[in-house]
């Protein structure tokens, strides 16, 4: 439900750029720097991300903060889980129909010069903004 008001109960410091605002969020599902994003036409997201020591510590993370968003959701809302459409990693996302709003998680690798990361991410907001 805080989708539909932008998150008011969420936001605290706000910061502002050219195309967006940002608050930091007085939640953190997972890590401890999510944030709530506002977009243009009143279109608001919450989102977090931790980057991982390795694939275990973030498919942990991935597993627990799916459970949490499965046991705060109602009735109708439905898990659709699977590998991700590029790269390594898995994606969970709950939806509901007739909702215009969506719950995302996902571990995903993240490789860089010296060695493969993998992060975690926690995003609720609009199906077309999702991560």
């Amino acid at each position: 439900k805080g989708h539909e008001k932008g998150f008011p109960n969420l936001r605290t410091t706000q910061s502002t750029t050219r195309y967006m605002n940002i608050w930091r969020a007085r939640y953190h599902l997972v890590g401890s720097d999510c944030q709530v994003w506002g977009w243009a036409n009143d279109k608001f997201s919450y989102v977090c991300s931790l980057t991982e020591p390795n694939k275990e510590v973030s498919m942990e993370h991935f597993t627990q903060a799916k459970a949490a968003a499965a046991s705060c959701l109602g009735e109708g809302w439905t898990l659709k889980e699977g590998p991700r459409k590029q790269g390594e990693g898995v994606r969970a996302q709950f939806s509901r129909a007739g909702s215009s709003t969506v719950i995302s998680v996902m571990a995903v690798a993240s490789p860089n010069l010296f060695k493969t990361e993998w992060r975690t991410y926690y995003f609720v907001g609009d199906p077309t903004d999702a991560l």
